[in-house]
């Protein structure tokens, strides 16, 4: 799918494959996006940081281009309106696409390679000119993946390998549905279920039916019609990438041994849970894990022309605000991007 660009921002100034050049640091502050929370709520707000110090095992990236997941930005917002006091400001994303700058000599990383990283929701740090990241979550892509690509992947990639691999676990001809398969998660959860060879039910609204068959789906499901518990089908492991499912709602749709694994805090209520254990039917939600193994893993897939990272959208780094907006709403097919301009 072609993509989207900001229609205020020229091509000329979107860095999708080298138009941004790489600099080490001259000084020691960077710009950057701080989300910050009051007792009010959380506000975004543009300003000039220090550059976070690197130890041994650690990588400093210059970022060239990041995302926006509806998901991250809740997380985030929860996790630090639990703590304001300790943490009234906090440099939002986790997925880094860009150069390294500095790493430590022992590392196979070299100043001026091009790297992806997935930083946990909870550290951030990927909304600005430079991040640093632990080497073990650093994996270096190919010249030929333009920076936006690698920006799409991390966060998206990662989350939908570990839902399907470690939680699933995805087998071929297993029967997999997925809700919210127009997100960047969900549409990175079809095609890698469907690299395993399993049978895929893609779960959005009817509008995105057409993008759903294209991304591999063998079957779609108009979640506006009605509810999925009411289609009278099992299906042996049920992703909600939406993470507006609950799994007392959908005990029935799945068979003796099948998995409910969902996005959301609360969406399996351990009553529940212990319930259907009797019938081996069991519900897990999930948050991602940085790792350096299964990013890879999301890269080779890539490379072997089995995934997609789809872009509904390309913003600006500066125009911050309309790529958070755009990325809330329900209707975007994809990931949000955010590259870099001079």
């Amino acid at each position: 799918m072609k993509t989207q660009l900001d229609e205020k921002q020229p091509l000329s100034s979107i860095p999708f494959h080298s138009r941004l050049s790489f600099a080490a640091p001259t000084g020691r502050t960077m710009r950057g996006v701080v989300r910050e929370l009051d007792r009010q709520g959380a506000r975004l707000r543009k300003e000039i940081l220090p550059i976070p110090s690197r130890n041994e095992d650690e990588v400093l990236i210059q970022v060239q281009a990041s995302s926006v997941h509806a998901v991250d930005i809740e997380r985030d917002c929860l996790d630090q309106t639990r703590s304001w006091m300790l943490r009234p400001c906090f440099v939002p994303g986790c997925d880094v696409a860009g150069r390294v700058v500095e790493c430590d000599s022992s590392s196979p990383l070299r100043p001026g390679d091009r790297v992806m990283a997935l930083q946990s929701p909870v550290v951030g740090g990927a909304w600005a000119d430079y991040t640093v990241c632990n080497r073990d979550a650093v994996v270096m892509i190919p010249d030929w993946m333009t920076m936006a690509e690698a920006a799409a992947m991390p966060l998206a990639g990662t989350t939908a390998l570990q839902a399907l691999r470690h939680h699933g676990p995805i087998t071929s001809g297993m029967r997999l549905l997925v809700n919210g398969a127009n997100t960047s998660i969900g549409l990175m959860a079809v095609q890698i279920a469907k690299a395993f060879g399993a049978y895929v039910t893609a779960v959005a609204a009817g509008v995105h039916k057409s993008f759903c068959s294209g991304i591999g789906a063998d079957s779609f499901h108009d979640s506006c019609r009605k509810p999925i518990s009411y289609l009278g089908q099992r299906w042996d492991l049920i992703f909600d990438a939406q993470g507006n499912l609950r799994f007392i709602d959908l005990t029935d749709c799945l068979p003796n041994g099948g998995r409910f694994v969902s996005l959301r805090p609360g969406a399996v209520d351990p009553l529940v849970n212990l319930v259907s254990r009797l019938w081996s039917k069991t519900g897990t939600s999930i948050q991602v894990t940085p790792s350096a193994m299964d990013l890879r893993n999301v890269r080779d897939l890539w490379k072997a022309g089995k995934i997609n990272p789809v872009i509904d959208r390309a913003f600006d780094m500066r125009n911050i605000e309309a790529a958070q907006r755009h990325a809330a709403n329900a209707d975007h097919r994809g990931a949000v991007v955010l590259v870099r301009g001079g």
